[in-house]
């Protein structure tokens, strides 16, 4: 819907599939992960923000996601990914 560039999308599909491996996310609905995800993805890649258009068709505020958002971001942090 926002024709997002693909580093966008795969930056948000790697959160996504990173928490699968915490139990912590799992009591969470896929679709909250996926927002979460991608308001993540966009925050860190500087694309932009979560906006009216992503809010209509995800049906999530930015307040129904954004402390998620943070959590994966600490689990990121929390557990690098050593390359």
């Amino acid at each position: 819907v926002i024709k997002a560039p693909m580093p966008l999308l795969t930056t948000a599909r790697f959160y996504l599939e990173l928490s699968l491996h915490y139990l912590k996310f799992c009591v969470e609905s896929e679709s909250k992960m996926a927002a979460a995800c991608m308001l993540l993805a966009l925050r860190v890649t500087k694309s932009g923000d979560w906006n009216a258009i992503l809010e209509k068709y995800s049906t999530y505020k930015l307040a129904d996601i954004e402390q998620l958002a943070i959590e994966i971001n600490h689990m990121v942090k929390r557990f690098p990914i050593e390359y």
